[in-house]
């Protein structure tokens, strides 16, 4: 009999979204100021810049797709559907780190964020 859930595959595929979510925020910080501006001054700037914006929010979609991917293939059943848990669970996380951000970056990435952790699973399968 085939389980659709997998509590092991979505934990690991979660840690490994917010890992690479992580080091991608570290990596977007360090590349800020190796183009000459102050680590201090990104806050503003990320308010104010709209490719900044969509910088960071692509990124953590693809974080979130990495994450569904590893879920998808940790898991030994339904690789989609573990894929799609670890958008559900970004999602919920996601709802403590809202404040801060431009209204339409907390609408896109919470409408976005399951899509692209059932992605993760589909690319998976």
């Amino acid at each position: 009999m085939q389980r659709l859930l997998s509590i092991k595959a979505v934990l690991i595929g979660t840690v490994a979204d917010l890992v690479a979510t992580f080091g991608a925020g570290v990596a977007v910080v360090i590349i800020f100021t190796a183009l000459g501006n102050d680590s201090e001054q990104y806050l503003s700037k990320f308010e104010s810049s709209l490719l900044l914006q969509i910088i960071v929010l692509s990124v953590g979609l693809l974080c979130v797709m990495l994450g569904g991917y590893v879920a998808g293939r940790t898991a030994k059943d339904a690789p989609v559907f573990n894929g799609f848990a670890v958008g559900v669970l970004a999602a919920i996380i996601g709802l403590f780190f809202m404040e801060g951000n431009p209204l339409w970056f907390n609408i896109a990435s919470f409408l976005l964020v399951i899509p692209f952790g059932y992605l993760g699973g589909v690319l998976a399968k």
